[in-house]
């Protein structure tokens, strides 16, 4: 049984960093592992995007 992995990115204001960032990790070759991101209240549509592009990828938005 492979263990369990949590990957957790936080965000703020990331953009085009944050979703090079999200292809990269996506690209792991492990069986067992889920990748969050935790966004710090952003106003340049970081959530909208990861939705979009990466829709199995849970956000955890904040709202401060």
């Amino acid at each position: 049984m492979t263990p369990s992995v949590k990957i957790f990115i936080l965000n703020w204001n990331g953009g085009e960093i944050l979703l090079s960032c999200l292809e990269s990790v996506s690209k792991i070759e492990y069986n067992n592992f889920d990748i969050i991101v935790i966004d710090n209240n952003s106003s340049d549509n970081s959530i909208n995007d990861i939705h979009l592009k990466f829709p199995k990828i849970k956000v955890i938005a904040l709202d401060h």
